[in-house]
């Protein structure tokens, strides 16, 4: 496996290495009166890898996972800054 590179500011700093990759807190998008829950959580693979942005959405007890790249997010984020503000 590829040596990992050093720790970024975000990471949580717990067996990285076991993991083979960085990981971030889980930050909560959201409050318990949501329809949907959703957790953001950022990930990075290896020392040459973008950053990754997870996101967790619970619904009735069962939670879909998806990961994009740090540009996908951005660009949703501009999205649907742009469709909320319409």
């Amino acid at each position: 496996m590829e040596r990992l590179a050093e720790h970024p500011p975000w990471c949580e700093r717990a067996d990285c290495h076991t993991a083979g990759m960085h990981v971030s807190q889980p930050v909560s998008a959201g409050n318990a009166n949501d329809l949907v829950g959703i957790e953001a959580t950022l990930l990075r693979l290896d020392a040459h890898a973008m950053t990754l942005v997870q996101l967790a959405l619970t619904d009735d007890d069962v939670t879909t996972v998806i990961t994009v790249s740090g540009a996908q997010a951005e660009m949703l984020n501009q999205v649907l800054g742009k469709l909320l503000s319409a």
